[in-house]
């Protein structure tokens, strides 16, 4: 009992210290280096030079293998000679540290100048506040008037490359002078391939060119921008170098390949869920771009609800896309299950790959829904139209949406709109309010939403009529449902409520009727009176009162006569 409870006590004591010691293992842990600015210029400058690499940001907390998106903005100023100048920065995505874009500076006057820049705000928790500033002394010369002879030239390994990249170096036959060398790539025909990079040293360059032609030529160009001297002769800043590269004879048959289909953990799909598809594609000499991604069944009946459309333009181009096939909906129970197709046709070619379908996603359904005997539906082999949903009853003044599936092989133009009829009489308004212009292109199903009010009907059965007028058609075709109105919520409500309060009236009249003392003289009373003021009832009485007096006076003058 005595070891239990030194043991319990030796607990009390050591448990504190424990958690004081992990939570300040735990601070430690949590705690952040922050960013740290410095300043990245030399201690000698040149003048004329054009200075854009002022600072260097970085990022102390930064982890290989992990990439962070840092944004900050950076305040500095540089001040010398007769000179200030004061402007903000913003760096943007910062990884592990930058120094472009981080200020400029042009030097415009030899002498000495002193540069600071401090970081205004980021988006990280930056504890660390004494590395946000940074200042340097430099100095600035003024070389320019030192004469010298600086010429340009590019050399290469070799004139032809085997399909690999070409390497090339800018040559300066003096580089005691800082310079700035500018280069790019051309095509023959003047076509920029690779743009135009500043550089400021001569080492190793290189250019991997891509291929839409086993052989190829390329002009390499570059310009002395910058060197601080007094260049006498300009001539020779400017080089270019011809090479070309030999590459292998592209293919020229094009290739489609169904590479993945993207189903549930049962290898199957419902209908009205996403199918995404895996489509490797590569386009040889083919003049057709358009390739169309769709689902169809054994019979070759679409399944999706639209038709996807990539266009690919660039030949001898290879291309790993992902599209997404919506599925039809089979709230209706129309559609099979089992094995189905997704067909990818295009650049002349048409392939498949077969997938399974299982169950429907019903909670996409909408309760309104028509079962299979109750849609009506045109179909031939270019142009089918069909009612997919339609109310089972329509309120009284209160808006309802039809919805109607259009198939079409062929690019169509047509109008479609909707009534309500009973008899001879539309009852929602004139017969094309809701009328509405479409167009299907070809292989396209498009679903068009109608909306119409029945108004002032009476509740019962009525007809709704559905018309569609194809471009170039006289004819119309046409759809016809029953359709139940109802009447509406509100106006039930409201009447219900209108005879509530009748009923009321008419219990209050007659308990009024009946309590009051004056209701013998009925004929006194206004017809439809309900209530008598009190004023009223005085002056009444008083007729009565002075009736009776007068009748009592004549009686005892008579007595006494």
């Amino acid at each position: 009992m005595k070891k239990t409870m030194l043991i319990f006590l030796v607990a009390i004591i050591i448990s504190p210290a424990l958690v004081a010691a992990e939570d300040n293992n735990n601070t430690q842990n949590s705690s952040c280096n922050g960013l740290r600015i410095s300043v990245s210029l030399d201690d000698i400058l040149y003048l004329g030079k054009d200075y854009t690499s002022l600072f260097r940001i970085d990022n102390l907390d930064h982890v290989s293998g992990i990439t962070d998106y840092i944004n900050l903005s950076v305040l500095y100023n540089i001040s010398g000679p007769d000179f200030f100048k004061q402007d903000v920065f913003e760096l943007t995505n910062l990884n592990s540290y930058k120094t472009a874009g981080t200020g400029s500076f042009k030097p415009e006057k030899a002498g000495n100048y002193t540069i600071c820049g401090q970081i205004l705000d980021s988006t990280v928790n930056d504890q660390n506040k004494e590395d946000d500033i940074a200042c340097k002394n430099i100095s600035v010369i003024n070389t320019l008037g030192i004469p010298c002879n600086i010429s340009l030239n590019i050399g290469t390994w070799k004139n032809l490359y085997f399909n690999e990249p070409a390497v090339f170096y800018l040559n300066l036959n003096n580089e005691s002078f800082p310079f700035v060398i500018e280069y790019w790539v051309e095509d023959l025909f003047n076509n920029i391939v690779k743009k135009p990079i500043n550089t400021t040293n001569t080492n190793k360059k290189s250019f991997s060119p891509r291929f839409d032609e086993p052989d190829k030529a390329f002009l390499i160009k570059a310009n002395l921008i910058f060197i601080a001297c007094n260049d006498s002769n300009k001539n020779d800043n400017y080089a270019e170098k011809l090479f070309v590269v030999k590459g292998e004879e592209p293919e020229k048959e094009s290739r489609i390949e169904i590479v993945e289909l993207y189903l549930n953990k049962d290898n199957t799909i419902e209908f009205g869920e996403t199918l995404k598809v895996k489509i490797s594609i590569y386009k040889g000499d083919s003049t057709k771009n358009v390739i169309s991604v769709w689902a169809e069944n054994q019979k070759g009946t679409k399944i999706s609800t639209e038709t996807s459309k990539i266009t690919i333009t660039k030949k001898f181009s290879d291309n790993l896309l992902t599209i997404p096939i919506q599925l039809k909906l089979n709230c209706d129970s129309k559609l099979d299950e089992g094995r189905h197709y997704l067909v990818v046709d295009g650049l002349g070619i048409k392939t498949k790959k077969e997938f399974m379908i299982k169950g429907n996603l019903d909670s996409l359904c909408p309760e309104e829904t028509k079962s299979s005997n109750e849609i009506t539906s045109e179909t031939n082999s270019k142009f089918s139209y069909e009612i997919i949903s339609i109310p089972l009853a329509a309120e009284n003044n209160k808006e309802f949406t039809t919805k109607v599936l259009i198939t079409a092989r062929d690019e169509t133009r047509l109008k479609i709109w909707s009534y309500v009829y009973r008899g001879s009489k539309c009852y929602s308004g004139e017969r094309e309010d809701n009328l509405k212009e479409i167009l299907i292109h070809g292989n396209e199903n498009k679903t068009v939403e109608l909306e119409n009010t029945i108004i002032d009907a009476e509740p019962g059965d009525y007809k709704l009529k559905v018309k569609l007028l194809l471009e170039g058609q006289k004819t119309e075709k046409e759809i016809t449902e029953e359709i139940k109105v109802i009447e509406s919520t509100r106006t039930k409500e409201e009447k219900e409520l209108s005879n509530f309060e009748l009923n009321e009236t008419i219990e209050k009249t007659t308990a009024e009727y009946s309590c009051d003392p004056l209701d013998l003289m009925g004929n006194e009373m206004q017809p439809g009176t309900v209530y008598i003021s009190t004023s009223k009832k005085a002056s009444n009485l008083a007729k009565y009162i002075f009736l009776g007096l007068s009748v009592l006076l004549n009686v005892l003058l008579i007595w006494r006569r």
